[in-house]
């Protein structure tokens, strides 16, 4: 056929619908590696079920997955973390860490960035615990959380459980892999919260130093000290240095010029970590015959911090206006020929001994104190051959001039201040000070890793992915994590065995067994129904079977009527009230005997709280416990492991109370069921059933009282180097420090939450409803809606008296609902309370329901 021998027909296709064009350029694009990338790992995550709509039911198991890969990368990270540190401690720097392996060094110099080193590293680790914590929990619930099936059971048995919390009625019935893992998970959580925050800690390092004086006009060709052997040796001891070398650093600008209150306020810190030799400047009258001059007379106290505290007889200084004690580097020892003295001849060195005590005792006054005046002389001045002679010979110094005139001496030799006894302070020796030269020393604080606890930690973490990898493999459904839970599921498919006790309450059932044999409902005549009591054992069957043939005796009761208001801390048990006070008195006591004792060894309230907030001193260490870090370590945070059991409970009561509430504002208001998994208007629940009200305060209040109390007790390693930058081990230290102001704060912050939990208690529910608190018996007892009350779970509910007449109401008595609107043969008629998404009437306090 030609191509123009028929006619040309175009047929116009109508416009496509976009979704039809989007399909068809679906199958033409160009393939996207991207998509394609997103699409393998959304198949991959997929096989986890962490994608994709998750089986109705096993939502928990989703949950479950998400918190085990969170806890697989803390893992990861803290793997890494190990590994780094283990690098950095091990490698050919360090070779102070070969054979350590309790603590290894990982940075060595200044103060400033080894404490925000491990600052930072301390908020990475707290914040890595509380996620781990908050999973290991999460999967806890889920293990501990019973099912509806659960709940099914132990109601046919006459038995409760508790929805929302975990107890020990809950561990019973669990099988033995979820008590198993679930005590696993708990095990692995106590070295997280004990050991987890010191796998990383500083060390101080504490520097003596040397101080001496100087005269302010010294040359760079003076001499600071003599040619004899013992001023060379003094010089040395006190200041770690050779005198020539302190000498040049003077003159080059190794020390920096400051005023004596600048310098010592620096220097007044009883852990020096930045500076080394001090020298005190002051004018040349009050050297003789010498260029410097170390301090004397501060009873062996030899830095600035230990002489401005003061001791005995000695005053601190006047930090703004200071004068120091003086003594010389070494003296020359005279032996005195001393006329009419029965010892006859006798050096400098016993001058002030026997010599003088002689003097005192033969009751010869003017010759003991003409001897008292030659010491002081001597040890103020250490005069040479002709000074001495002078001042024997003038008798304005003397009460007996004729005796010292007559008293011979020669110098036998140089001696120092430790071959003399002890003399009183003169004012001959008290020289102000009229500025400084201060000496910066490179700091030597240190960072440390602990890798057995680093080790313990990762060891507890890979515990808790197995046992969360193993708890996503139980087959459980409709789980009960939350009392919103429990609700929709009895209101989707109520429970028989609770039908006709909407007054049923948390503490009617914990009378026990027998609990279950008070006022039930049991059928009579096919016209009408009776209230009546089952006469011996709780069913043993469901109350769906029981039919109006049935020959089970019983005998006429009333029902029950709506109980008096009640108040918060009526929700919760005695026996958790009792362990929450327990625990909270015990640690009050011990914080009030610890903080009374702390005050008691600061010599009073206000030096106590001088001390700050863990501020390492030697007056609140304490000592000789241990020597080992990972003892020390779990000393200081033991406390910590008992504020988080107090935690636990409070959490756990606070938790019953505000269920509770909550459950009452049912009775007042019309609102939706907070569940883990909304569906259709219902709301997802408050993170561990507590609204953000109460549980933002009480997070903020726990990690308050955490901090506090890390501030309270902590472990402290402290270095020290002597003056010639070795290290000390005699005055190194290891132990755990106290902090009386911590401790005093932290006591009334706990006495603050106690008195704020037990405020919350006394307060009083706005309704009369019955509490269920956590009881599932008493929370199925009041879910027996109205017949044709479809989908109430999914709707905003009430609890309430169900109204007689509604146009949307059953009227006719069924099985099922026997509070309907006929009744006959003078049987006397009451009235239902139960949740529904219908209306509902406030109830009656003076009427009888069922």
């Amino acid at each position: 056929m030609g191509v123009d021998s028929d006619p040309v027909h175009v047929t116009v296709e109508a416009p496509r619908p976009p979704s039809a064009w989007r399909e068809q350029f679906r199958y033409s694009s160009i393939p996207d590696e991207t998509q394609g990338r997103k699409a393998r790992w959304a198949d991959l995550l997929s096989r986890f079920k962490l994608l994709g709509k998750a089986k109705e039911g096993s939502e928990w198991i989703r949950g479950a997955l998400i918190c085990t890969w969170i806890t697989g990368t803390i893992l990861a990270i803290n793997i890494i973390m190990l590994l780094v540190a283990t690098i950095i401690a091990y490698s050919g720097q360090w070779k102070t860490n070969r054979g350590q392996f309790q603590m290894a060094e990982l940075y060595s110099g200044q103060c400033s960035r080894s404490s925000h080193w491990a600052t930072g590293l301390h908020v990475v680790i707290n914040v890595l615990s509380t996620i781990l914590l908050g999973a290991s929990n999460y999967v806890m619930q889920c293990l501990g959380a019973p099912s509806r099936t659960d709940l099914d059971r132990a109601h046919a048995k006459s038995r409760w459980l508790d929805v929302g919390t975990f107890s020990f009625r809950n561990f019973a019935v669990m099988d033995r892999r979820r008590k198993i893992l679930w005590l696993l998970l708990l095990v692995s959580s106590t070295p997280i919260h004990m050991i987890y925050n010191s796998v990383i800690f500083s060390s101080i390092s504490t520097l003596d130093y040397g101080i001496f004086m100087i005269p302010d006009d010294l040359s760079p060709t003076e001499t600071l000290i003599g040619n004899d052997t013992a001023s060379r040796d003094s010089f040395l001891s006190e200041v770690g240095s050779e005198a020539d070398v302190v000498r040049t650093q003077i003159f080059n600008g190794t020390f920096v010029n400051t005023t004596a209150k600048d310098c010592t306020t620096k220097y007044n810190v009883e852990y020096n970590t930045q500076y080394g030799t001090l020298i005190y400047v002051a004018g040349r009258q009050h050297f003789h015959n010498t260029s410097s001059l170390q301090l004397g007379g501060y009873e062996n106290h030899e830095s600035v911090y230990e002489i401005m505290q003061g001791s005995g007889a000695n005053s601190p200084p006047n930090a703004s206006n200071l004068t120091l004690t003086s003594e010389y580097w070494s003296y020359r020892v005279w032996n005195y020929s001393v006329p009419n003295y029965l010892y006859g001849n006798f050096s400098y060195i016993n001058l002030v001994g026997p010599a003088y005590e002689d003097m005192v005792l033969s009751g010869n006054a003017s010759l003991s104190d003409d001897l008292y005046t030659l010491s002081e002389y001597n040890y103020a001045y250490n005069p040479t051959y002709e000074s001495l002679r002078a001042y024997l010979d003038t008798p304005s110094h003397w009460k007996n001039s004729s005796w010292a005139a007559a008293v011979s001496f020669e110098l036998i030799g140089i001696g120092s201040m430790s071959d003399f006894s002890s003399i009183d302070q003169t004012g001959a020796r008290e020289v102000p000070v009229s500025h400084c030269l201060i000496k910066e020393e490179e700091q030597r604080c240190q960072l440390f890793f602990s890798p057995p606890i680093a080790i313990v930690v990762i060891v507890c973490n890979i515990i808790k992915v197995i046992c969360m990898l193993l708890t996503a493999r139980v087959k459980r459904t409709d789980l009960m994590l939350r009392v919103g839970d429990a609700l929709a599921s009895f209101l989707t498919r109520p429970d028989p065995t609770t039908r006709g006790r909407c007054l049923l309450s948390r503490s009617q059932m914990t009378r026990g067994p027998q609990a279950w044999t008070l006022p039930g409902i049991v059928l009579g005549s096919w016209k009408g129904y009776t209230l009546q009591r089952r006469a011996a054992s709780p069913p043993s069957h469901s109350l769906d079977n029981l039919s109006s043939t049935d020959t089970t005796k019983v005998t006429k009761v009333y029902p029950d009527i709506l109980p008096r208001r009640k108040r918060w801390y009526q929700a919760v048990s005695w026996r958790r009230w009792t362990l929450v006070l327990f625990f909270f008195l015990a640690c009050i006591v011990t914080a009030i005997w610890l903080t009374t004792y702390a005050i008691s060894q600061s010599e009073g309230f206000s030096t106590a709280m001088s001390l700050g907030f863990a501020q390492t001193s030697a007056t609140t260490m304490i000592k000789y416990i241990s020597s080992n870090m990972i003892a020390l370590v779990l000393l200081a945070n033991t406390p910590q492991i008992i504020l988080s059991i107090l935690y636990f409970l409070s959490n756990s009561l606070l938790t019953c109370m505000l269920v509770a509430e909550e459950w009452d504002r049912y009775a007042r208001h019309r609102q939706p069921l907070r569940v883990s998994w909304p569906r259709g208007q219902q709301e997802s629940s408050y993170y561990l059933s507590l609204r953000y009200r109460y549980s933002v305060p009480l997070m903020i209040l726990s990690a308050t009282l955490h901090w506090l109390l890390s501030q309270s007790i902590f472990f402290v390693n402290i270095k020290a180097y002597d003056v010639y930058g070795d290290e000390d081990e005699g005055n190194s230290s290891r132990g755990c420090c106290y902090s009386p102001m911590a401790m005093f704060i932290t006591m009334w912050v706990g006495i603050l939450a106690l008195g704020l939990l037990v405020s919350l208690g006394a307060r009083r529910f706005k309704s009369h409803m019955p509490l269920a608190t956590h009881c599932s018996a008493a929370i199925s007892a009041a879910c027996h809606p109205p017949e044709g009350d479809e989908g109430a779970a999914g709707k905003p509910v009430m609890w309430g008296e169900i109204p007689r007449g509604a146009e949307t109401q059953v009227t006719t008595p069924t099985p099922e609902y026997p509070w309907a609107e006929e009744v006959t043969d003078g049987v006397e008629q009451y009235g239902h309370c139960s949740f529904t998404s219908w209306n509902v009437v406030t109830p009656s306090l003076v009427k009888l329901y069922y």
